[in-house]
């Protein structure tokens, strides 16, 4: 080894000799070393890397998902028999079962191939006494041989007595010296998902970076003294080369080994450890972050959980069609019955027919003495196999049995004895007979005739409950002078003004018309804001997703620039603008209140302490947010998924680069989210202080609860800029009490604000007697102080603000 040159090796203690080395082993060159552990070894300059010889890469989708490629066995199956016709169906339930020759596109093709071998694997195991080890047989070469068949199957249930456990349950249908199938799919195994490649195992080389080595602060050398980890080494090499440099948390934990020379070229070195981790450099803002890839890996994730949710979109809507198909057409009486020894004699058939249950295909309740002796010796197995108490269970001639036919489906194997159950795989199919069974009931009770509906109560009353009674409108429907008059009428007393921000510069003075009109109409004027929200917004303020994309007021990825697009609270220009906004507002003569709206994008109220799956694109990866949170935590949030990776059904982990207890990445995420959510209560909290401290006394300010729209729409009264927000989360609060639905919890909202209003949305072209008769029905659900409804939605093309307003008139 020259004497300036130097050997560097990441987490080289976890690192294991080949099979046959010695464990001394005296290589004539650094390469030998690194071959006999697994290993290779290049150079950069003055610095080797012992590196290992492979790395994995996950890639970005690309294409479209093919969704039957990937498909659950139970939807595939229930999708299957929606194409099959008479021929196909009879041959599925027949003896013999249905044939891939029988098939007539490749779309029952594929679905064939996912039921039988989801994953691409058909493995099955003899079922075996509970004191046997499982045995599995991989038959996948069998597929293009195998049928499937769909009949029924018999099971027996018997109720225990007290001291035996009191349970009751019963055992396998599947009788000694028969097959189960045991394959399974989407458990985060596959390198593909729906028909696209995911992930692959390549040749460990230098990867493309955004760091130029040729800048002249890295030709500087770096001490490798006390270097024991990985993030020791950047801070030493920020500090020497005035870059800012950090390795991803994820990598800074781990160990470093050098050997040699005491310092190295900077240069040198970064281009080593990078190669030793498998990872490059990214660019963020000034500074440069060592990663896995330029995208980031959170990045590719989010990229595959949509993906994954693109195809499974497209199956539940087929699915949707099939299952109202199936339900009205499938003939389930064409399903042939079990005709094994424990399966349901024609009498018993018959008796079960008589007494229609909820439950399995056919139900029959009758007594031990009743049954058939093989069915007597399967109930006796069901008692044996329930009863914990350790004695024997004696079952009477008048101990209660079940005996429940299930749909049951079966895979026939060339060269296997017996059929390889499937069970559980048709429950749908029990589903079909119970709803069809509850319709005809229904139909012969005479019942779902429509009951007298009550009157419905006129608006005014409806209204008159609550001490604040307000309406929403438009700015654009002011123009209209009818309009407060119109709402006076209806029995509001408050009209809120929604007013975007981004109308004030060239609406000033309608705004100042319409506070001045609505007190004319003895109504309480406020001005409602979405604080964030913004149309023709500039590149520069717009707040952004993992996948750089903008989204808008529905919380959907924008794609017209006539959206209203989600700002970044993280942007100095954006709280600065919003400020002024609100000051100018709070000093308008004859306002009576301000409220603001939508004060949290998505991403930005999220627990801290766990992942929070709602579907949605979260923003906050604008650059400044990413460069402030990996200087303050030593990580790009494009690394971190916005999801947990598990929701994620094929393989997307990078041995390299993930922690392998997931306890890095876990608090990681939690600080991202934290950080987000801090980041935007700072900001709404210098817009409350200004509107707070506009007026003396204060003006009342409302803000929407900032889970909507889980919790429900409403608002709440708040004092302070200081004050917890409506619907702020609380980090470690109580599950107990949270809201999990849609559903307004009165007793949740009340933890946040003495003052609520309650909010309702009436639909387009409604009624007054339907509008009364909804805030009747929220009052009850949610007893609020207050009410807003919102009529922004009557109004439409070629009907005024003031026409929708006056059309709920003649029903008082």
């Amino acid at each position: 080894m020259p004497e300036r040159s130097v050997v560097i090796a990441v987490e080289a203690e976890r690192v294991a000799a080949s099979e046959g080395v010695p464990s001394i082993v005296k290589p004539k060159a650094v390469t030998e070393l690194a071959r006999a552990f697994n290993r290779q070894a290049r150079a950069f300059g003055a610095v080797t890397a012992i590196a290992p010889a492979t790395m994995s890469l996950v890639a970005m989708p690309t294409g479209k998902p093919n969704p039957y490629e990937d498909i659950q066995p139970a939807d595939a199956l229930k999708l299957l028999i929606g194409m099959l016709d008479r021929g196909q169906w009879t041959a599925l339930t027949g003896p013999n079962g249905l044939r891939v020759n029988d098939l007539k596109s490749d779309a029952q093709r594929q679905l064939f191939a996912a039921v039988i071998a989801p994953g691409g694997k058909l493995i099955v195991s003899p079922t075996r006494a509970a004191n046997e080890p499982d045995r599995f047989m991989d038959l996948t070469q069998r597929v293009p041989l195998s049928r499937l068949r769909l009949g029924q199957i018999v099971r027996t249930y018997v109720a225990l007595p007290a001291q035996a456990g009191g349970s009751v349950g019963s055992v396998s249908p599947v009788l000694p010296g028969k097959y189960y199938h045991a394959s399974a799919s989407g458990d985060g195994s596959l390198n593909r998902l729906f028909g696209v490649s995911v992930r692959s195992e390549t040749a460990n080389a230098p990867k493309v970076g955004q760091l130029d080595f040729s800048l002249a602060q890295l030709a500087k050398s770096v001490s490798l003294n006390d270097t024991p980890t990985v993030g020791r080494l950047f801070e030493r090499l920020r500090t020497a080369t005035g870059v800012e440099l950090y390795a991803d948390a994820r990598y800074a934990a781990r160990s470093l080994t050098t050997r040699g020379a005491k310092e190295a070229p900077a240069a040198d070195v970064l281009r080593a450890v990078a190669f030793c981790l498998t990872g490059t450099y990214r660019k963020v803002g000034p500074a440069y972050v060592l990663t896995d890839d330029l995208v980031g890996i959170g990045a590719k994730r989010e990229a595959w959980r949509r993906f994954q949710a693109t195809a499974e979109e497209s199956i539940r809507e087929a699915m949707g069609e099939t299952d109202r198909q199936l339900e009205r057409d499938l003939p389930l009486d064409n399903i042939a019955r079990d005709a094994s020894s424990t399966g349901l004699t024609p009498g018993q058939a018959a008796d079960a027919a008589r007494t229609p249950s909820g439950f399995g295909l056919a139900r029959l309740e009758t007594t031990f003495g009743k049954l058939t002796p093989a069915q007597q010796e399967e109930a006796r197995r069901a008692a044996k196999s329930l009863d914990h108490s350790g004695n024997e269970v004696e079952l009477g001639p008048d101990s209660s049995v079940s005996l429940v036919s299930h749909a049951n489906v079966e895979v026939i194997v060339p060269g296997l004895d017996a059929p390889a159950s499937m069970f559980g795989l048709a429950t749908f199919i029990e589903d079909y007979a119970r709803r069809r069974r509850g319709l005809d009931r229904l139909a012969a009770d005479g019942k779902g005739q429509e009951s007298p509906t009550p009157a419905p109560p006129a608006m005014k009353e409806a209204l008159a409950k609550f001490r604040l009674r307000a309406a929403l409108i438009d700015l654009a429907s002011v123009a209209d002078g009818a309009v407060f008059g119109t709402l006076r009428r209806l029995g509001f007393g408050s009209v809120w003004i929604h007013v975007p921000v981004h109308s004030f510069s060239q609406e000033a003075p309608v705004i100042q018309r319409a506070i001045a009109d609505a007190r004319k109409a003895d109504l309480e004027p406020y001005v409602l804001l979405d604080p964030f929200l913004q149309e023709r917004a500039a590149a520069g303020v717009v707040d952004r997703t993992i996948l750089m994309e903008k989204v808008n007021q529905d919380d959907r990825v924008s794609l017209r620039d006539s959206d209203r697009i989600w700002l970044s609270p993280a942007k100095t220009a954006v709280v600065s603008g919003l400020t002024k906004i609100v000051q100018w507002v709070a000093a308008q003569p004859g306002l009576a209140g301000i409220a603001l709206r939508r004060t949290s994008s998505p991403g930005y109220e999220i627990p801290e302490d766990t992942f929070f799956v709602t579907g949605q694109p979260y923003l906050g990866y604008s650059a400044e947010a990413r460069l402030a949170f990996l200087r303050e935590k030593g990580a790009d949030p494009v690394d971190l998924a916005p999801y947990h990776p598990f929701v994620i059904r094929a393989n997307t982990s990078l041995p390299s680069f993930d922690d392998p207890t997931g306890e890095i990445e876990r608090a990681l995420a939690a600080d991202w989210a934290g950080w987000r959510t801090k980041a935007n209560r700072q900001a709404l909290a210098q817009v409350l202080s200004v509107a707070l401290a506009g007026r003396s006394p204060a003006l009342p300010v409302f803000v929407q609860q900032r889970r909507y729209p889980i919790g429900g729409d409403w608002y709440g009264l708040v004092a302070t800029a200081a004050s917890l927000l409506p619907g702020a989360r609380v980090k470690g609060e109580p599950i107990e009490g949270q809201p999990g639905s849609s559903e307004p919890s009165v007793e949740w909202a009340r933890r946040y604000s003495q003052y609520i209003v309650g909010a309702l949305r009436p639909p387009a072209k409604a009624t007054g007697a339907q509008v009364a008769t909804s805030i009747v029905e929220l009052q009850r659900k949610f007893p609020s102080d207050g009410i807003l409804i919102d009529l922004t939605n009557l109004a439409g093309p070629g009907i005024s603000a003031a026409e929708a307003l006056r059309s709920l008139l003649p029903l008082e």
